[in-house]
């Protein structure tokens, strides 16, 4: 079984590090986890400054399609993941957003959205040329051009694969409002 610790980004990146580092000193925590919440300190800022510095892995939990940008949560995920030494992991838990979102973001068609992301990502970190009409909500929530691909301009250091197994994880689970 593991074992998890999750942080809310109320404080500054090196305040989180420094609880995160007593918490997993003093306890066998596999995984330290950290919510996504647009309205607080950057999630990937700190989730780096954890990998760099902790021996655990990392993760959100949970990330939301409404504020961040598939291909940019993506880019991060895996620039963390290059900070991660042995077989520590990104994992990303995907969702729809908490009630904080409710209140400054337009959440439409919830388990599509989150759906889609998960599909999108997944092929991303696969390697794949990822047709961007073949994601509609996506396309349109973020303004993408439709007869366009996206794929990442870099070559993959690592290779990501989805569901248990590492380096990066896609967990997702959809939930309606």
């Amino acid at each position: 079984m593991q074992v998890g610790i999750q942080f809310w980004p109320w404080y500054r990146v090196g305040d989180v590090a420094e609880y995160a580092a007593m918490a997993t000193k003093k306890y066998d925590f596999d995984t330290v986890w950290l919510c996504d919440d647009l309205q607080y300190e950057n999630t990937a800022v700190i989730l780096t400054k954890l990998a760099l510095t902790l021996n655990n892995s990392v993760g959100t939990a949970v990330t939301h399609p409404y504020g961040r940008n598939p291909i940019d949560l993506a880019s991060s995920m895996s620039s963390i993941s290059d900070c991660l030494e042995g077989n520590r992991n990104v994992i990303m838990g995907i969702g729809t957003g908490g009630t904080v979102q409710d209140h400054i973001l337009h959440r439409m068609k919830p388990v599509r959205m989150v759906r889609e992301t998960t599909v999108f990502l997944k092929r991303l970190f696969s390697g794949e040329m990822v047709e961007i009409d073949e994601f509609p909500l996506l396309r349109d929530y973020w303004h993408f051009k439709g007869d366009r691909r996206a794929n990442f301009a870099f070559r993959l250091r690592r290779t990501f694969q989805s569901l248990l197994r590492p380096r990066v994880q896609l967990c997702s689970e959809p939930r309606e409002k």
